[in-house]
């Protein structure tokens, strides 16, 4: 219930997303020609910025600090989830504490943790109770 107010399933999210494409067009349209563009991580922006518009009310800026740090580790975070090292974690545990890169992965998933507790603490110095302004808000009137 709560999603659906905030947007799932409603106009206002193909309106998010719309809007993040745009930024997209106009980004790829401005930049300089020969300049080289990665349109993965302008799609990773822009999905990520679609995530926290709802869980924190706010999208970022291309340039933002919390966006440059936490896109590229959970692409990294991915790309060792999807391999072959997860299902070795998962078929010999001896191997969960060798340096192999699954620790890489919790070493990132701790920071990106970290990260996501500073917007939440950012929250709660800014919340007002009884005003809702996105899921984050949710969660801590619950």
């Amino acid at each position: 219930m709560t999603l659906r107010n905030f947007g799932m399933g409603k106009r206002s999210m193909e309106e998010r997303i719309l809007g993040e494409i745009s930024y997209i067009t106009t980004h790829l349209e401005n930049n300089a020609a020969g300049q080289p563009t990665d349109p993965h991580i302008l799609f990773h922006k822009a999905t990520f910025n679609i995530i926290c518009s709802i869980l924190f009310g706010s999208r970022y800026e291309q340039e933002d600090r919390f966006l440059q740090l936490i896109v590229p580790h959970i692409t990294e975070i991915s790309k060792i989830l999807n391999g072959p090292w997860a299902a070795i974690y998962e078929m010999f545990p001896l191997l969960r504490y060798l340096p192999l890169p699954f620790q890489k992965a919790f070493q990132i998933m701790n920071m990106i943790r970290r990260l996501l507790a500073d917007q939440v603490s950012q929250h709660k110095e800014s919340r007002v109770p009884g005003e809702l302004r996105d899921l984050t808000d949710c969660y801590l009137d619950e």
